[in-house]
């Protein structure tokens, strides 16, 4: 699948090195597990679902279109550019009070406000009435279905898009990564309620009359026999199997799409032969929330004055929480 994408998007395959795969290991231990460290199979047995995991997440990261150029006097001109926005003002708010915007020209010796980054959106249709041109006949109130973004996002800004895409390849991996733990995680509170249950039992059996008694003693045996297979699947030698589970099908939990839509300056969905309407590529991003965000790797400049103002509103919104 990973080798798919790269044809399907031109994207080229690197596989990760020793000091990558490491590092990979690393917060594998920190996000998952901190007690891997101490199972007999680890590294050794960890090494091959997280090296495939990590190839993955590269070439998602390397997949993902742009870097676009997002600038005010660009909205009219690049017809991608102008479907993602409602106006330039909406840009500009996008890119300059974003708190990963704002979190970046903050930096100490900062690197400046020229950043690349990844935009995530939302995208949606939704009908509305307008006019429309029908030969020489002008109609209104004619119902149309129309593309609409929403919930600008911005992540993972750096100085240069190799460093934008390299954040984003380790934010992908650790998105696996949550994966793993939500698996593991299910079980821990599958025993719990478990335990609940079996402290629970334990309580009526003390103060049950002696008709009750031999039922709660056979529920109480089925309890203790589920909390042993529980506990048995948290052992540290059976996490090796939900790593795999993840790491080596990634495809099945963080994929990209692209979808093509053809577009008029208004936003409109036109029927390909129409005229005045772009066809525009678009690649979505299912990950683990399992809802879909349409991502473009972008090239900004948020204006100073404006991080400025964020600055000033987010000191205003300090005060006002104390």
């Amino acid at each position: 699948m990973a080798g798919l994408i790269a044809r399907l998007f031109g994207s080229p395959v690197h596989y990760a090195g020793d000091a990558e795969i490491e590092t990979a290991l690393s917060r594998a231990v920190e996000q998952v597990e901190p007690r891997l460290r101490q199972a007999g199979d680890f590294p050794r047995r960890y090494r091959r679902s997280v090296a495939h995991a990590l190839d993955y997440a590269r070439q998602l990261a390397q997949a993902v279109p742009g870097p676009v150029e997002m600038a005010p006097e660009l909205y009219a001109r690049d017809p991608f550019v102008h479907v993602l926005f409602s106006g330039p003002e909406e840009m500009q708010q996008a890119l300059c009070m974003s708190h990963a915007m704002h979190e970046y020209a903050r930096r100490p010796g900062g690197p400046g406000t020229d950043a690349y980054a990844l935009m995530g959106m939302r995208r949606r249709e939704k009908t509305a009435f307008g006019m429309e041109l029908q030969g020489e006949l002008l109609r209104r109130e004619v119902a149309q279905r129309v593309v609409i973004f929403t919930d600008h996002t911005l992540s993972g800004p750096a100085p240069t898009e190799a460093e934008a895409r390299q954040l984003l390849m380790w934010n992908l991996f650790d998105s696996l990564l949550g994966r793993v733990s939500e698996r593991i995680q299910a079980r821990r509170k599958s025993r719990q309620a478990l335990e609940q249950e079996r402290d629970y039992l334990r309580a009526d059996l003390r103060l049950a009359p002696p008709e009750r008694r031999s039922a709660l003693q056979q529920r109480l045996e089925k309890v203790l026999a589920e909390l042993a297979a529980a506990a048995a699947t948290l052992d540290l030698r059976r996490l090796a199997q939900d790593f795999d589970e993840i790491l080596l099908n990634p495809e099945q939990h963080l994929r990209l799409e692209r979808v093509t839509l053809n577009v008029d300056g208004m936003g409109v969905l036109r029927p390909d032969s129409a005229p005045a309407a772009h066809e525009l590529d678009f690649t979505d991003l299912y990950g683990r929330d399992r809802r879909r965000w349409t991502v473009v790797m972008v090239h900004c400049h948020p204006r100073p004055e404006l991080l400025a103002m964020d600055e000033r509103l987010h000191q205003a919104s300090r005060w006002l929480q104390l």
